[in-house]
């Protein structure tokens, strides 16, 4: 199956990305709007941290997630992009402890389990990469970067095409306007062809 760029690219890439997802700034079960409840002087020292991450500052923008966990604890933010630096700097565990600490303080966030799923697919816990990506469903529906993690599972490394169909269809749905989409479309009709020979061989099998 045809791939732009190569496996680790696309997993390091959807990773990082969770840097600046929208639940990285709430937190509890039933967050009220954005504007009512974030403080301004933590939007601003949130925003800050994250455009040193994208400097490549990772040492000033952790020194700065850090005193933002102590200041407002309530928020998963900064916790979770503590995980992304600590994870990229290949430091595993310390990435799924501030995890952890991220999925207590926001119940909802799918972007805190597909972080810990991409850790483990890395270290080769295929089993736990599949259910953190399914945790991450199950409480976030719509978040659509733990579809398309998922899918990439079943393709590349469970090797069940058939799963990773079913999946990459459920990322479209869930990201319709995705810039992965129009690779996912070329992945997803070659899987259809895939799927459809192995069920005409089986066919022919019982015949």
């Amino acid at each position: 199956m045809s791939r732009p760029g190569s496996t680790e690219r696309r997993f390091a890439v959807v990773a990082l990305a969770l840097a600046l997802g929208g639940c990285a700034l709430g937190g509890g079960k039933e967050p009220a709007p954005v504007a009512d409840v974030v403080p301004p002087a933590f939007t601003t020292r949130y925003d800050a941290a994250i455009a040193r991450v994208a400097a490549g500052d990772d040492a000033a923008a952790a020194a700065e997630f850090r005193a933002l966990v102590r200041a407002y604890p309530a928020y998963a933010g900064p916790a979770l992009n503590l995980a992304l630096i600590e994870a990229r700097a290949g430091r595993d565990a310390t990435a799924l402890a501030w995890l952890g600490g991220a999925a207590k303080t926001c119940s909802r966030c799918g972007a805190v389990w597909t972080e810990a799923g991409v850790i483990h697919r890395k270290a080769g816990r295929l089993k736990d990469a599949e259910a953190a990506y399914q945790r991450s469903i199950e409480l976030e529906a719509g978040y659509g970067l733990a579809y398309y993690n998922l899918a990439v599972l079943y393709d590349l490394y469970l090797q069940r095409p058939e799963l990773a169909l079913e999946t990459y269809r459920r990322y479209q749905a869930a990201s319709p306007e995705a810039p992965l989409n129009a690779s996912v479309s070329q992945w997803v009709t070659d899987l259809e062809r895939r799927v459809a020979s192995a069920a005409a061989a089986r066919t022919k099998e019982g015949t």
